[in-house]
């Protein structure tokens, strides 16, 4: 079926040109600091620029802030594991226990926020692939073995 109305343009039809506007990825917001400004353009560039509507803007702001608090925690976790900060005579093993718990229940509480932003913004591995697709994708990989599958080094014929 065509759809065209038939005979010529008329003189408006043919100066009226329509263009595909063009879509910007969004800037990161100022309250941001400068690790969550390039944290947020990294996620802005991983999806096409009409994916972002102004509505996920405070998730998405969220999302980069506790990417960086996950780092800070990092950081933090690395340098409570040193062996100089169990050198030190003021701390007690049950102190050092209590600090080290702290953070990893800290790292945990931004995992689990980190997670939950993504799926609510559908940038998650798991919203991207649908789950027959992630099957056929694991069980096309050559490389891939079971956990409890030995890798071929550790095994013996001889």
């Amino acid at each position: 079926m065509n759809k065209r109305k038939p005979g010529r343009k008329s003189t408006a039809e043919l100066g009226v040109k329509i263009s595909a506007l063009s879509v910007r990825r969004p800037d990161p917001p100022e309250e941001l600091s400068d690790d969550e400004k390039e944290t947020w353009k990294a996620i802005t560039a991983t999806q096409p620029p009409d994916w972002w509507r102004v509505d996920t803007f405070p998730l998405l702001t969220a999302y980069c802030s506790h990417i960086e608090n996950a780092r800070r925690i990092d950081r933090l976790l690395t340098a409570v594991r040193t062996d100089e900060y169990m050198r030190n005579d003021d701390l007690s093993f049950t102190a050092y226990l209590n600090c080290l718990n702290t953070l990893l229940r800290s790292r945990d509480r931004e995992s689990r926020a980190l997670v939950n932003l993504a799926r609510s913004m559908r940038i998650s591995q798991q919203a991207m692939i649908l789950p027959r697709s992630a099957g056929r994708l694991t069980a096309n990989t050559t490389n891939t073995r079971l956990p409890h599958e030995a890798p071929p080094w550790e095994t013996s014929d001889e």
